[in-house]
C-alpha cells in the first residue's frame, strides 16, 4: 500500500518537475552581495555589471551592500543560499585569507564557484632602488615633462621608468 501511494504522489508531481526543469534562467530577480559600503570604487562598478548584466538576462539584478570586516560579510550569504544561481557575490582578497588567519564556519574554496572575474588588483608603483623617483609625485612630474615616454618596462635608454 505505501509503495502504491509514494507512486501515484510521484506520478502526480513528474508534470510540475517537468515545468520547472524547463523554467527559463532567470525567471525572478538575482541578488548580487557587494561586501562593501554603497557609493564606492567597487559599488559603482558593481552596479554597472549589475544593470548591463540584467539587460542581456532580461531580469533585474539586485545589489545589497554588506560592508565590513574586511569584505568577508557576503560570504555567510553565499554559504547558506541555494546553490540556484540566483545569489551571487563579489569576493575581494580578504575573504581568500581570512581562513588561514582565524577559525570561520566558511571556507571560500570550498562554499563558491567563481563565475567572473571583473578586476584584478593595484597593490602600488613600485621602481628598483637606484631609480631616480623617491616619490609617487616624481613620477608623475617626469609623466608630465615627457608624454608618452612612461611605460611599465624599460625605455629605450635601458632605464626603467614606471
Amino acid at each position: 500500500m505505501r509503495r502504491r501511494g509514494l507512486l501515484a504522489c510521484a506520478a502526480m508531481l513528474l508534470p510540475t518537475c517537468g515545468a520547472l526543469a524547463s523554467a527559463a534562467f532567470p525567471s525572478r530577480p538575482i541578488t548580487l552581495w557587494v561586501p562593501w559600503p554603497a557609493g564606492g570604487a567597487t559599488d559603482l562598478t558593481l552596479r554597472t555589471l549589475a544593470d548591463l548584466a540584467g539587460r542581456q538576462l532580461g531580469q533585474k539584478v539586485l545589489i545589497e551592500n554588506r560592508g565590513g570586516a574586511g569584505g568577508t560579510l557576503a560570504m555567510p550569504v553565499l554559504q547558506h543560499a541555494a546553490p540556484d544561481g540566483y545569489t551571487l557575490a563579489q569576493m575581494p582578497q580578504p575573504v581568500f585569507r581570512a581562513p588561514h588567519t582565524q577559525k570561520l564556519l566558511w571556507d571560500p574554496i570550498r562554499d563558491t564557484t567563481p563565475i567572473i572575474q571583473v578586476s584584478g588588483v593595484t597593490f602600488g608603483v613600485v621602481v628598483p632602488s637606484a631609480s631616480e623617483f623617491r616619490t609617487f609625485e616624481d613620477l608623475l612630474t617626469f609623466a608630465a615633462a615627457h608624454p608618452g615616454e612612461v611605460a611599465d618596462s624599460e625605455d629605450g635608454d635601458g632605464r626603467q621608468v614606471a
